[in-house]
């Protein structure tokens, strides 16, 4: 806009002056000077057209990015509004998040979902301790070594020795996958 504004006042001026925008002594015939106003009319045209082109296409794509903006907007709002339905009805992704944040919750809602492990394993072993249910549920849910040692604040060796114990105390032989095992279980 600043540049249609900025050619219109020279033009103008230009217009004004006789197009001698600069005081130059000439002897020039008054056809040579005709041609120049024609020259000088047919450029001004040009540039402000070749300019209003390139603002109207930069215009029109900002338009298209903003449009293209509000809809990913709605489209992303969208998206967490059914995360939040679908976190809600899906006890499993809930179990998973509070065993990640060490939540105390997380026993009372893993003893809910799978009321049989528990029992199982209450059978298997009826002096388990807290603390190792928590362990046997987390093996239960998947969760990897290093994982279940950054969610418990643990190391990992303590981990592997956990898991080791409790491979000799329930006679599990090395050769047979613990997370089968205790899926089955």
């Amino acid at each position: 806009m600043i540049t249609f504004a900025t050619v219109i006042i020279l033009f103008t001026y230009g217009n004004i002056n006789d197009f001698h925008l600069f005081e130059v002594e000439q002897n020039s015939s008054p056809e040579i000077e005709r041609q120049i106003r024609v020259h000088t009319f047919i450029h001004v045209l040009l540039l402000t057209a070749f300019n209003g082109y390139f603002i109207v296409s930069k215009n029109k794509k900002l338009t298209e990015l903003f449009i293209a903006q509000e809809r990913s907007q709605w489209h992303i709002t969208v998206l967490k509004s059914k995360i939040k339905e679908r976190s809600s009805t899906h006890p499993i992704e809930q179990l998973v998040k509070l065993a990640m944040e060490d939540d105390s919750s997380f026993l009372p809602l893993f003893k809910k979902i799978f009321p049989e492990f528990h029992v199982n394993l209450i059978a298997l072993k009826p002096e388990i301790s807290t603390e190792e249910l928590k362990f046997w549920a987390m093996l239960k849910l998947g969760f990897s070594t290093k994982e279940i040692a950054a969610y418990t604040n643990l190391a990992v060796r303590t981990i592997q020795t956990r898991k080791n114990r409790l491979r000799k105390s329930l006679q599990i032989p090395s050769e047979t996958d613990l997370y089968l095992w205790i899926d089955n279980l």
